[in-house]
Parts: structure tokens; sequence; C-alpha cells
């Protein structure tokens, strides 16, 4: 019998654990941050959410404040290339932005297990590692050095 559990942030971080990857949690947040992806050049923050009904993977990828018009025109095509992913541009504060980019909600109501866990994460993060690749290529990142010296 496969055993399904309801999610919550102390179980998400034990299967992270054992996919490799290094979750932190701060106290007083909702949200389990995968730090190990901001290794990845562009990457601002990566974290899971867990809703009712639902668990998001988010990251957020750092633009140049440059990118942001060309992204906006560009916003479609690259929806429709990846359509498991959700993309949304974000500039809450000036000289901050970012295109948020999530999966699509992974229904949890009738509980998850290890391995549907994991191949939501590594599906996920296949997708975003060629949309990251593609939006370098094009320019659109900030390299994660520039971001640090800020």
């Amino acid at each position: 019998m496969i055993d399904y559990q309801m999610p919550t942030l102390r179980l998400l971080e034990s299967w992270v654990r054992k996919n490799g990857y290094d979750p932190v949690m701060h106290e007083g947040c909702n949200s389990l941050h995968v730090w190990d992806m901001r290794q990845l050049e562009g990457v601002a923050d990566s974290r899971f959410v867990v809703y009712n009904d639902g668990l998001l993977f988010l990251t957020d990828f750092d633009l140049y404040e440059g990118a942001v018009l060309p992204l906006a025109q560009d916003i479609l095509r690259l929806r429709d290339s990846y359509p498991s992913l959700k993309m949304f541009i974000s500039n809450a504060q000036p000289g901050d932005n970012c295109i948020l980019v999530t999966s699509a909600l992974m229904p949890t109501s009738s509980g998850v297990n290890a391995a549907r866990f994991q191949h939501f994460f590594h599906k996920t993060c296949r997708a975003m590692e060629h949309l990251r690749v593609e939006c370098q290529h094009r320019m659109y990142l900030r390299p994660s050095a520039s971001r640090l010296l800020q």
C-alpha cells in the first residue's frame, strides 16, 4: 500500500533533503526555501509553499532593469513554450525586478507520497532550468555576482 500524507513544511523538508538539496525554514515564514537553487546564475530565491488544497514551487529569477520591457513582450511566447510553469513579472520595489516562476498547483487534498513529490519536484526543476537558460541566453537575467555586490 502506498503511504499518502498531507504535506507539511517538515515533511517537504525531509523529502527535499532526500533529493540532495539543503532546504531552509525561517521562523515565522510559511515557506521552505531551497537555497541550493540560488547557486544557479540568475536565481534570487526558490521555495515551496503549502496551501490547503495544494503545493507550489516558486522561483524568482533576478532581471536586469532593462530586460523588463523585452521580457514583457516575450512572456506570452515563454508561457506557451513552458505550459507547466506560470510566469509573472514583478517589480514590487524600484530596481528589484524579477520574473516569478511557479509550478502548476500540485493537488494535495488526497495526500502525497514521496515518489509523487519527487516526480513533481524534478519535472518542475527541469522546466525551470530550461527557462532559466533561455532567459540567460536572451540577456534577461542579472548575474548572481552583481546581486551579491548590491
